[in-house]
């Protein structure tokens, strides 16, 4: 705008009284100018104003630093016309967040003073310029700190002031969100299409019809600044920080600040590695300022905000299309087509698409604080001392006669150990080795192989305690019911899956607890290496047949039958929480005893990891509960790389996986399998870095056959998912802390169930050998961040 297209309004006269209030009325304007500032980012009406003063009073020399002769001084403000929900915001809300603290004995300064002008529809600031305060574009992790810092301060006071203050008119209203992604289609969606790798497929997905956000007052929420990008930030002396432009806050999730400034601020290249760090030092900052102000409510969880961030990661979106992509242009026209913002989208798409944040979805209905169960209530065998001496070819006489028409007799009997020690710890694997002659057939010798489960001997007294836990009577279920009926179900859709091996039935009864199932060695499985980890092409072929065999489970739980107590309640019965008790207490010791003597920062992370060991014991029963009103699955229990199997073909490429040992399943959360499976078996390198995409891959493939199966209900979305993952970071520290030990600890003959949870001297020597490991504190030293990041360690 011209000098002469300025306001009529905007004249000398109207800056009198706020010049009187500086310099008294010695003084006269010598020249006025007002400059219409071209922001093509911000249409709201902004001016600068030059004034050049001449004055003389006496003893100026103290005031002015001229002495007794005429003074001149130039001075510079900002105008803009603003609408009223600014005016409010400078005028009594961020007084009162600045109040907040000076009454506890701290200053703290969110903004420049204002002064409200021309009928209090223009507010008047001082020029940043003439005030050394400047605007940077390129964000060190020093810069952003300082500023989340500050951020922390201006949430935790809204969240103070929100306690006695409405603020019902500012909450963040459903269906925005959709309106303003509606704006950048045309703009950006060409953009996506070209330049990034399945470029349409994350385009269609970015741009979905159910694009909305939603307010919940029963979550955590704040005063948002509601543009938080650089453009808005004043970096001043002395590490002072001033934020700007208040003309949309928003009452609602802090994901909308968090997304708009992290997003927009962070290095290209940094966005989706440090994200979660930088989340992490926000949320210890707000929790500080929280406590120090005397917040009234409960004191939200790093986990509260991961879930809120994935709840309403529609900001992510909207700030992508807007300010991301503003504070990457340089030059005029290039908003979305530039270098820079096209390595952003290709940075940032995949990570959204991975932690289901571009989803569409309805807002979720919030559930009841506490839903009551509706489920809860409904003779070469003296080679190895080993092996138990009951064990005789009569017993396997019935199932060689329905294996071999013709049966004749066995001719040849061996039992030799199925394991090596570390191998398996709960039961005794045995693999049985039979020559068999058909009837009246000379030279018809069949050799045939059965792999045989059985309980460990006497001395194993830990192992009896869990024996009569029930396993084995939960496995036998699951490989004579529940796994044909979950073949049954894609055999009915003419889909072959096969989830176990074949289980067959000893002729008499020997008196203790065994199964005998078909040696799947003999069709080419074999276990992968356990202390290497699952590689991405092995990770993603497990996964692809646990959504097979949860969206079955689910299935038949609804349209079938429910499961019997032994799977619904299983090893999690209140019978059993002093034995867990003193399992978990004996790992817990150890680990912590061990980390603080011997781990980087191990002290900082042990008094993280382990828990008071009965709030640990009551957080793992809480969760092993069944709760009707969420997705839930009959979850595999132990699936960790020695429970699975895999088949190449002539090339050593994977062509089939298999599950074997069902002795902890377990209905319930789908994420006790998922935690479970990739914190202890992926390869260290990738565990972490393509978790969100194995989660993604997990759930496409879960909805997939949840849709092929005939689900009645509505499938969970990802973001439901990432939820689960979060509030149940239970399941995590317990996988760490547990299973993910044995599983990188090197074969030895001390692995057994007795030294796994005893806490005599051999007990606790091998927990030491266990977390002592290099294997398994290099995993710790990728996994520990992470979840401390992620706020999965509380």
């Amino acid at each position: 705008m011209k000098d002469n297209e300025n306001p009529a309004w905007l004249t000398q006269d109207i800056f009198q009284t706020v010049l009187e209030s500086k310099y008294g009325k010695h003084f006269r304007i010598k020249s006025f100018a007002v400059q219409s500032i071209d922001n093509p980012w911000d249409k709201t009406p902004t001016y600068r104003v030059q004034i050049d003063l001449e004055f003389k009073i006496k003893n100026s020399s103290t005031i002015f630093g001229c002495g007794n002769k005429k003074c001149e001084e130039s001075i510079s403000y900002l105008l803009r016309m603003s609408p009223l929900s600014e005016i409010q915001m400078y005028d009594k809300v961020i007084p009162a967040f600045e109040k907040l603290y000076s009454d506890k004995g701290r200053k703290v300064v969110f903004s420049q003073n204002t002064q409200k002008m021309y009928h209090n529809k223009v507010l008047l600031f001082e020029d940043p310029k003439s005030k050394c305060l400047q605007k940077i574009k390129d964000f060190s992790d020093e810069d952003l700190r300082k500023v989340l810092k500050n951020l922390a301060d201006f949430h935790a006071a809204s969240a103070i002031y929100a306690e006695n203050n409405d603020l019902e008119n500012l909450a963040i209203k459903v269906d925005k969100g959709k309106d303003i992604l509606d704006v950048f289609i045309k703009k950006v969606k060409p953009t996506i299409v070209k330049t990034c790798e399945n470029g349409e497929y994350l385009a269609d997905k970015f741009f979905g019809e159910q694009v909305n956000d939603y307010f919940d007052w029963n979550e955590f929420n704040v005063l948002n600044h509601g543009q938080f990008w650089p453009n808005n930030i004043l970096f001043g002396d002395s590490d002072n920080i001033y934020f700007t432009d208040f003309k949309l806050p928003k009452f609602g999730s802090p994901a909308l600040d968090l997304y708009y400034f992290l997003l927009s601020a962070m290095p290209v290249g940094d966005k989706t590695k440090k994200f979660d760090y930088f989340i992490k030092y926000y949320y210890d900052c707000l929790i500080e300022n929280l406590k120090f102000l005397g917040y009234k409510k409960e004191i939200p969880y790093l986990t509260d905000l991961r879930i809120s961030l994935i709840r309403h990661g529609i900001w992510a979106r909207i700030a992508i299309c807007g300010v991301v992509g503003i504070s990457l242009c340089t030059v005029k026209g290039n908003l979305y087509s530039n270098e820079k913002y096209v390595s952003v989208l290709q940075e940032l798409l995949p990570w959204l698409d991975n932690r289901g944040l571009l989803e569409h979805r309805d807002p979720p209905k919030i559930p009841s604080k506490e839903e009551p169960s509706l489920i809860e209530n409904v003779s070469n065998n003296d080679l190895d001392s080993r092996i138990p001496s009951w064990i005789k070819s009569g017993f396997f006489e019935e199932i060689v006669k329905k294996e071999m028409k013709g049966f004749s007799k066995i001719t040849k009997f061996k039992c030799e150990t199925g394991t090596t020690a570390g191998e398996n710890y709960a039961s005794l694997l045995l693999r049985v080795f039979i020559e068999a002659e058909l009837e009246g057939v000379d030279n018809s010798a069949k050799q045939l192989s059965y792999i045989l489960k059985t309980s460990h001997g006497n001395d194993m007294t830990s192992a009896r305690d869990l024996d009569a836990l029930g396993l084995f009577e939960r496995e036998t279920e699951m490989y004579k019911d529940i796994l044909p009926l979950f073949e049954k179900l894609y055999e009915n859709r003419k889909i072959n899956v096969k989830f176990g091996p074949k289980c067959y039935n000893l002729a008499g009864n020997p008196g203790v607890d065994h199964l005998v199932l078909e040696d799947l060695k003999l069709q080419e499985f074999k276990n992968a290496n356990r202390l290497e980890g699952l590689d991405i092409k092995h990770v993603e072929s497990v996964l692809s047949l646990m959504a097979k065999y949860h969206a079955a489970s689910a299935v038949a739980f609804e349209t079938i039958k429910p499961y019997s107590e032994c799977l619904t309640v299983g090893f999690f019965d209140k019978r059993n929480r002093e034995m867990f008790t003193e399992f978990s207490r004996g790992l817990n010791s150890v680990l912590q005893e061990t980390m603080i003597n011997n781990y980087d920062n191990g002290e900082y992370y042990a008094n993280k990891l382990v828990r008071d060991i009965y709030e640990h014991t009551d957080e793992i029963f809480d969760f092993y509960k069944v709760k009707p009103d969420e997705f839930n699955v009959l979850n595999h229990g132990d699936c960790w790389s020695n429970n699975i199997m895999f088949k190449y073909n002539d090339k050593n490429e994977l062509t089939e996986t298999i599950f074997v040992d069902f002795q902890l399943s377990k209905y319930g959360s789908p994420v006790a399998d998922l935690y479970y499976f990739l914190l202890s078996s992926a390869a260290v390198d990738i565990k972490i870095k393509k978790f969100d995409y194995f989660i993604r891959y997990y759930h496409e493939h879960l909805v997939k056959n949840l849709n092929i199966l005939g689900y009645p209900k509505q499938a969970p979305s990802l973001t439901d998912l990432h939820v689960m993952l979060v509030k149940n970071s239970v399941i995590a520290r317990n996988v760490v802390i547990g299973v993910m030990g044995a599983v990188l600890l090197d074969s030895t003959e001390n692995a057994n169930m007795d030294n796994f949870i005893g806490v005599d001297d051999a007990g606790l020597k091998f927990k030491q050998m266990i977390f002592t490991n290099p294997r398994y504190k290099r995993a710790l030293s990728e996994i520990l961040p992470w979840m401390d990041n992620k706020g999965l360690l509380g």
